[in-house]
């Protein structure tokens, strides 16, 4: 990545193209509001419009053929703002503020709804928030869908089977939301606790990738595969290094790490 003195940024990809938003410069430590765009088939980097406003630690997801970032920290504390990204126009556009602004929570799209997921939020995030906030971009509208059962920041999130599951963190639990049934189920724990990772669904399975090891107090570079079949994890590889606050997704089923 050109831009490649940053950290804490979040990554979406839209088509052949991976949007890397935001992040804090490792250098100045100042919140980024700049946008990187990696496509995958030409194997090269653009940059694109910068953002309305600079985030760390935020969400992104793409719904509607467009690329929103929420929340994340700005100047210490965690922000309310969202926005998204219209390719075709190739501008942000602001949306409807958070009901709660959060920083190092996780989203997913289900069903053209997005979820955003814990997260830290109060002055200087010094509570860890424990619901769920869902966007609607038809009624432009965030509403708290429910509350979870183990309230968590650092994790990821993804969408299968109709289902949210939520990984990572500072447990190894593993928690499984049936949106239609406003039902929590939690299915079999990690091998590893995994502060900040990524996760990716492929081929039916959920993939988590690198993070942080409180127990072992070291980066991870070891990645684990969630089987819903079986309800079962296994390790499965290990990345070129270990990593933590990366992103994590798939193009054309080809998992992409950045």
């Amino acid at each position: 990545m050109p831009d490649h003195k940053r950290e804490s940024y979040s990554v979406a990809a839209l088509g052949p193209n991976i949007y890397v938003t935001g992040g804090y410069s490792s250098d100045s430590l100042e919140a980024l509001d700049t946008m990187w765009m990696y496509n995958s088939e030409m194997n090269n980097w653009t940059e694109g419009s910068p953002m309305l406003n600079a985030r760390y630690y935020h969400c992104s997801v793409v719904m509607h053929g467009c690329v929103y970032a929420m929340g994340g920290y700005r100047g210490g504390a965690p922000a309310r703002e969202a926005e998204f990204y219209d390719p075709l126009k190739r501008k942000w556009i602001s949306i409807v503020n958070m009901l709660k602004g959060v920083g190092n929570a996780t989203a997913c799209v289900l069903r053209d709804v997005a979820y955003v997921t814990g997260g830290h939020h109060g002055y200087r995030g010094s509570s860890t928030y424990d619901k769920i906030q869902s966007y609607r971009s038809d009624l432009n509208e965030w509403m708290v869908v429910t509350i979870t059962p183990h309230p968590e920041y650092g994790l990821s999130s993804v969408a299968l089977n109709n289902k949210i599951y939520l990984v990572g963190g500072q447990t190894t639990i593993t928690d499984c939301y049936d949106t239609e049934k406003n039902e929590w189920k939690q299915i079999a724990q990690m091998n590893e606790r995994r502060m900040e990772c990524a996760a990716v669904v492929m081929n039916g399975c959920i993939y988590v990738t690198g993070g942080y090891s409180y127990s072992k107090g070291i980066y991870l570079e070891s990645v684990e595969k969630y089987d819903p079949e079986q309800d079962s994890w296994e390790m499965i590889g290990n990345l070129p290094s270990a990593m933590r606050s990366h992103g994590c997704v798939t193009v054309y089923n080809v998992e992409a790490q950045l």
